[in-house]
């Protein structure tokens, strides 16, 4: 009973956003569009996952058809926790990282853990090496506000950490798809 979807990019907002709006539409409902801002903002480009939470969104919204930001703020799971991982892990805050980690661990998988964990840094890795919000804008698909409270968040990581931590869970990742690995919680860790 599975269903196959198409596949984007992280950075091709304006794709994911076109599909989004076509998925509710064959629900039967709309999405405000501060809602579906946090919605990608959330769940990145896991399309799949975006049509488990609408249909939960639909169930949510009835009798009425049109889904709110509060009503994703409520109901979507956020990937608040995994900003508080890399954030925890830029401070130096391994154990904190770790605590969210093992949090997560509850809801998702690892491997996709990492996968938001590296959607971000590599937003977080433009935001620190472009200067104009014009270039990160069209690089990313972020919004001048989102872009500013980045840099306000990113004021005190440097960029070569950024770079390193990317590094560090893609091979992770690799190793966990090569089938090197026996534990992968562990090896996440």
């Amino acid at each position: 009973n599975t269903k196959e979807f198409n596949s984007f990019k992280s950075f091709e907002i304006d794709k994911i956003s076109s599909w989004l709006n076509d998925k509710a539409e064959q629900k039967e409902i709309s999405i405000k569009e501060d809602a579906e801002e946090l919605l990608i903002e959330r769940i990145g480009n896991n399309l799949r996952q975006f049509d488990t939470e609408l249909d939960k969104l639909k169930l949510i919204a009835y009798p009425q058809k049109t889904i709110t930001k509060k009503m994703v703020e409520q109901i979507c799971i956020s990937n608040q926790d995994v900003f508080n991982i890399t954030k925890n892990l830029m401070l130096g805050e391994k154990d904190k990282a770790l605590l969210e980690f093992k949090k997560l661990l509850d809801f998702r998988y690892p491997l996709e853990i990492i996968s938001v964990i590296q959607t971000m840094l590599r937003q977080w890795i433009i935001v620190k090496s472009v200067s104009s919000n014009l270039e990160i804008t069209k690089m990313t698909g972020l919004k001048d506000g989102r872009i500013y409270h980045l840099q306000k968040d990113l004021r005190n990581i440097s960029l070569k950490d950024l770079i390193k931590l990317k590094e560090n869970l893609f091979d992770v990742e690799y190793r966990i798809k090569a089938g090197e690995v026996l534990d992968i919680n562990s090896e996440v860790e």
